[in-house]
């Protein structure tokens, strides 16, 4: 559609900002620090070193920091902070997204599932256990110790600020954070960092684990946004999805031949859709979608839209995606959201069509859900979901 689209949407979201204003600017590092300090002396007995690290994004991709972790030791990770995409549109991502850690410098990047994470260090490399943090936005990991593509570093004007406290425990996290709670119930000015140290408590007492038989994507790292249910009609397996200012990818490894016959079946219940904007353009691409991932690494994404008409088809607008996912609108408009629906797609003509000639074979179901832009709630189901290649078939879920 070109660039007079890409605006055309970029001033619908200005006019909806205008008239309903930007959310509420996070504590700043000061304040932060301010609110902590209670928490942490209130479980000092409980610390065995605390330390506060700015991350400002221009500085990414790593900072190293002082912590030096033993196998077994817990780490707490606390943070707060933003990083800009367009101050104007009010696009932006938080620390789930943009903070991630690593121990060593050849250890493997892990983030968390939420706005806070604890990680307990194991057999440690050569280069030692050293605690580095730091996050990947506006670039990408390349592997998973967290190099990065080299064509895609644009750091040095990335606008933003994070900050980390991190907490080496001399004991259990679960322990150390219990002490810290009691600090902020005892009255002082804790405010958002005792919501910060209850929703880790949280987390750790109900682990956000993905669906059996699935894994994320391991550059978008852990979420807390897929959750195995099933149908309460049916009682057929189903998983949920629910996205909430957070973007993750879930993969099911799924070997199976692509020939003229292979279709992809399923049904869905879509609830709420994560787009008020056509979600066709890198400041609004926000959505729910089932993909197949293909042996040459790229994936086509059906999805539902809210403005886009069916059959709209197009590249994805991300810049680290735009040559390897391609999406198809195939439900568009309200009127059928809450309803069980039941979708049929032909894969090799599909790829045909939109991306030209076929492998030979598909590798991977995914979904997909995005929120981070508009920061608008999503909701979906799935279930019943089979490939088939004449009398072949590959139950998915």
């Amino acid at each position: 559609m070109g660039a007079a689209h890409d605006i055309g949407v970029a001033f619908k979201r200005w006019r909806y900002i205008s008239k309903h204003g930007k959310a509420e600017p996070p504590m700043s590092s000061e304040q932060f620090r301010t609110q902590a300090q209670p928490l942490i002396d209130a479980a000092a007995a409980q610390i065995a070193e605390a330390a506060f690290i700015d991350l400002p994004p221009a500085r990414m991709p790593w900072t190293s920091t002082d912590i030096v972790l033993e196998d077994g030791d817990e780490v707490t990770l606390l943070s707060v902070g933003r990083l800009w995409l367009s101050r104007g549109l009010d696009i932006w991502v938080g620390p789930q997204f943009q903070v991630w850690g690593r121990i060593g410098e050849t250890g493997e990047v892990f983030n968390g599932s939420r706005e806070t994470m604890t990680v307990r260090a194991s057999k440690t490399d050569a280069t030692g256990g050293r605690l580095y943090l730091g996050g990947q936005f506006p670039g990408q990991f390349s592997d998973k110790q967290g190099r990065m593509l080299p064509d895609l570093n644009a750091y040095e004007g990335a606008d933003g600020e994070f900050t980390v406290l991190a907490i080496r425990w001399r004991g259990s996290a679960a322990d150390g954070l219990a002490a810290m709670a009691s600090g902020g119930a005892a009255g002082s000015a804790s405010g958002e960092v005792s919501a910060l140290v209850a929703a880790e408590r949280q987390r750790l007492a109900e682990p956000d684990t993905p669906p059996e038989g699935w894994n994320h994507l391991w550059f978008l790292g852990q979420n807390n946004i897929y959750t195995d249910q099933s149908v309460s009609e049916t009682g057929k397996p189903c998983i949920h999805c629910h996205t909430d200012k957070n973007v993750g990818i879930l993969q099911k490894e799924t070997p199976f031949a692509l020939t003229p016959e292979t279709e992809i079946s399923w049904d869905w219940k879509v609830d709420a859709l994560p787009s008020a904007l056509p979600e066709d353009t890198a400041a609004s691409h926000d959505y729910i979608s089932i993909a197949v991932e293909f042996e040459n690494g790229r994936d086509i994404t059906y999805y539902w839209s809210r403005d886009l008409p069916v059959g709209h088809s197009y590249w994805c607008p991300l810049p680290t995606w735009k040559d390897r996912e391609f999406h198809v609108v195939i439900r568009s408009g309200e009127r059928e959201l809450g309803q069980w629906l039941s979708e049929t797609r032909n894969l090799y003509t599909d790829y045909e069509k939109y991306m030209g000639a076929p492998p030979e074979r598909v590798v991977r179901v995914w979904f997909i859900a995005n929120s981070l832009f508009q920061r608008i709630p999503g909701r979906a189901d799935f279930s019943n979901i089979e490939l088939v290649n004449g009398s072949d078939k590959l139950r998915v879920l």
